[in-house]
């Protein structure tokens, strides 16, 4: 179990930590800090800009605490651990589910006309530059108007609350975060489909990681999985099934939302496995049996708490 003097608070909406105007309920301020963190704009009390949440010492601390028989030592940069369990390797953190990802294709079905012309904007100013999300949220920023049916979506904003939290943190073999997102679309039930499920498909590795032996990245995030250690309840079926997939038909086709309803059915269906997670986390670390619940409640709802660890 966690060393008994930690406290992770499983709530928290890790863009502003401390700040208890953003501890509550979802709201489109959520979406306004999480767009200036993406941007590299949000800055803390301190004055410094935000760190990434996932590689913080509250990160580390809690990689360590809740995710068990990892064993996890630091390896020679902050972003890589060492598991001493044989089976798992080099391991870091990751968000399990992509906030930048899931806004993107919001503004494609809610705001496309506007998402179109802010990208005809900039390619026309700077022609040769090639973007990032970091820059897109930044131009999105100052003019917040022209997006507010998406901004003003509930569910998006749920989403955001929920995804920057602890409960949305995963521990994966080092490379794989990088690697999922040319085969995957970014989404996780898909990721579980190709790099658990079939475990005789060679996983092919692109990008910048060429050097990466897919089968070996398959296997070291199975025994991930299959240890329980990452709390996957909420998307593996007892028998050793991926869940019913996101939206769609097959969590083995990698395709974004094809319809405004695909969408928000995604939205929707992500925001509640974390909930779920979260759940099977506070269990984990109050030391008492899960019973696996359809619906949990929302994080900054009145029935929220900070873990104490026993």
């Amino acid at each position: 179990m966690p060393d008994k003097e930690v406290k992770w608070d499983l709530e928290e909406f890790l863009i502003a930590p401390g700040d208890k105007e953003f501890q509550g309920a979802a709201s489109k301020e959520h979406v306004k800090a999480w767009l200036a963190y993406k941007a590299g704009t949000l800055t803390c009390e301190c004055g410094n800009t935000v760190d990434d949440p996932d590689n913080t010492e509250q990160a580390h601390d809690f990689y360590k605490g809740v995710f068990p028989g990892l064993n996890l030592t630091k390896a020679r940069n902050d972003r890589r651990w060492v598991s001493t369990t044989s089976d798992y390797g080099d391991v870091q953190g990751d968000w399990m589910c992509s906030v930048w990802t899931t806004y993107r294709w919001g503004l494609e079905w809610l705001c496309g006309k506007q998402w179109k012309n802010l990208k005809d904007d900039l390619e026309k100013e700077y022609p040769d530059k090639r973007y990032a999300p970091e820059d897109f949220c930044g131009e999105i920023l100052t003019r917040c108007d022209l997006f507010s049916k998406l901004h003003k979506n509930k569910l998006l904003q749920e989403f955001i609350r929920e995804a920057c939290t602890l409960a949305n943190f995963v521990i994966v073999p080092d490379g794989m975060n990088r690697n999922r997102n040319f085969q995957t679309f970014d989404r996780w039930d898909v990721t579980l489909d190709l790099f658990w499920k079939q475990k005789d498909k060679k996983v092919s590795i692109s990008g910048r990681n060429t050097s990466l032996d897919g089968a070996d990245l398959s296997r070291r995030f199975r025994a991930l999985v299959d240890s329980g250690c990452l709390f996957q309840t909420a998307w593996l079926r007892q028998q050793g099934r991926v869940t019913h997939p996101l939206f769609g038909d097959s969590c083995g086709v990698a395709s974004k939302p094809k319809n405004e309803e695909q969408w928000f059915t995604l939205v929707k269906e992500m925001t509640r496995r974390i909930r779920c997670r979260r759940k099977a986390m506070e269990c984990f670390l109050a030391g008492v049996p899960l019973t696996e619940p359809k619906d949990c409640p929302p994080a900054g709802s009145s029935t929220s708490k900070k873990i104490n660890n026993k």
